[in-house]
């Protein structure tokens, strides 16, 4: 029996904007540059994934859900079978979200550590939904197993808004 090694590299920049003709489809839109220095390499029985992408000037939003985030940055570093996400921030209307932690993304049933904290943050906003929110989250466990999730989360006003009719096809009750 013998062990196949391998490895490979993949450096440089990625303008997100490219990704449009796909996500536009779903009524989505992202912008950013994020800039590679990503490498995997050991064996397929174990593969290890080491280096760093690092966001700049991202946004992403989904006209549907009324979800916009702006001035977006981040760093993921890779080592071995964990990613860590760290310096994550994003503007969410007049406040931030941020978040950081480690997803054992090689790892048998990919164990999850992250915090997410939103300070006056309106990451939601439509004709039928807007929300102000504080929030301090932490989400552990396995993703492909059971994940908790704790903190609080308040809400420091909502508009919530009932249309006078529905499209065509939404069923009558």
């Amino acid at each position: 029996f013998r062990r196949v090694l391998f490895r490979s590299r993949l450096t440089g920049p990625v303008d997100l904007a490219l990704a449009n003709p796909i996500v536009e489809q779903q009524g989505r839109h992202v912008t950013g540059r994020i800039d590679l220095d990503l490498g995997v390499g050991g064996t397929l029985a174990a593969p290890a994934v080491s280096g760093t992408a690092r966001l700049a000037g991202g946004s992403v939003a989904d006209y549907a859900q009324g979800v916009r985030l702006t001035a977006m940055h981040a760093l993921l570093s890779a080592q071995g079978q964990t990613l860590t996400l760290s310096d994550f921030d994003a503007t969410a209307g007049d406040g931030h979200i941020r978040a950081g932690g480690t997803i054992g993304a090689l790892a048998p049933g990919l164990p999850v550590d992250l915090r997410i904290t939103a300070k006056n943050a309106r990451p939601l906003s439509s004709d039928l939904l807007t929300a102000v929110l504080d929030a301090d989250l932490h989400i552990h466990g396995q993703a492909q197993g059971a994940l908790v999730v704790g903190g609080t989360v308040t809400i420091d006003s909502a508009s919530i808004n009932v249309p006078n009719s529905l499209p065509a096809s939404v069923a009558k009750l």
